[in-house]
């Protein structure tokens, strides 16, 4: 290709700037929000969609039987470690003490104060 055919469009220039930005701003809260191994999990399952876009788009290329292996091992492993960070967040977010616990717990509190309530002397003031 030759110099003298390149030519500089701003607006493209600019919106694909852009769109870079966005991205990076978008993997900035991502990773901020759930962790850096849900951008690599994302990353895996956007290569899936490529993969399969492209045998669409172009079918001369072909998925061989490796291929097929590859990506279902690929998929083993996704849906192992959602499996597993679903199962700890689950974990983490039960209580350490029981219900019926807790529940006796909060009558004994409201008990204790509401013993110590002491009522004034409105029969005296009527």
């Amino acid at each position: 290709m030759a110099v003298s055919q390149i030519q500089f469009n701003f607006w493209i220039f600019f919106s694909n700037a852009l769109c870079a930005l966005a991205l990076n701003f978008s993997i900035f809260l991502v990773i901020g929000r759930t962790g850096a191994v849900t951008i690599r999990v994302a990353g895996v399952l956007k290569d899936w969609i490529l993969i399969a876009l492209s045998t669409v788009v172009f079918p001369e290329s072909t998925i061989t039987g490796l291929n097929i292996i590859g990506y279902a091992i690929a998929l083993c492993g996704v849906v192992m470690y959602n499996y597993i960070k679903v199962r700890d967040v689950r974990a983490s977010q039960l209580p350490s003490e029981s219900i019926q616990e807790r529940i006796t717990k909060d009558w004994k509190l409201e008990k204790r104060s509401s013993d110590l309530f002491t009522p004034s002397n409105s029969s005296a003031s009527v």
